[in-house]
């Protein structure tokens, strides 16, 4: 009889447990530059941080999320001392037969800071677009330098899901 008991406890404990959240990170190695000059990507460090090296940009990383889970939110890691200027970062989900593409997180360093700073985006609106959906989606980061140099660098990007 406490067999049944305990073992219907520990069923009861395991069916209560919120659910987990999982996390992916996409580092400097994973981002590439669409454009031709193949200088235009910097990473330093000892691959710590990636930034644009002679020009401002783009940057982009495709993400592979688990088919069906929901984004909770992105964190961006980077590094600013340039009071002007700033790296806005996205997560852009794109429709694999129109084309289309949308914006699902954005957020931005805030300039001028010594140091590294972590920021966190999770106003995804509407929330229905937090469901990934490989079959008809891909997902990348998109990382946009408004000036180059390493006083704006990227450490790295986190999605959170479930």
């Amino acid at each position: 009889m406490k067999k049944h008991i305990v073992l219907l406890l520990s069923l009861f404990v395991v069916v209560a447990a919120p659910a987990r959240a999982d996390k992916i990170s996409i580092g400097p190695a994973d981002f590439m530059d669409p454009g031709d000059a193949s200088d235009a990507l910097g990473i330093g460090g000892w691959c710590e941080y990636v930034y644009k090296d002679t020009e401002m940009g783009n940057l982009y990383a495709p993400v592979h999320l688990p088919d069906g889970c929901v984004i909770m939110n992105i964190r961006l890691v980077y590094f600013d001392t340039d009071a002007d200027d700033d790296v806005d970062c996205h997560l852009i989900r794109r429709n694999k037969f129109s084309g289309a593409t949308q914006p699902l997180f954005s957020t931005s360093s805030s300039g001028f800071l010594a140091g590294s700073r972590s920021i966190v985006d999770s106003s995804c609106v509407p929330a229905s677009n937090r469901l990934v959906n490989n079959g008809a989606c891909t997902y990348f980061i998109n990382l946009y330098f408004s000036d180059w140099g390493t006083d704006l660098r990227v450490y790295s990007v986190t999605i959170e899901y479930q």
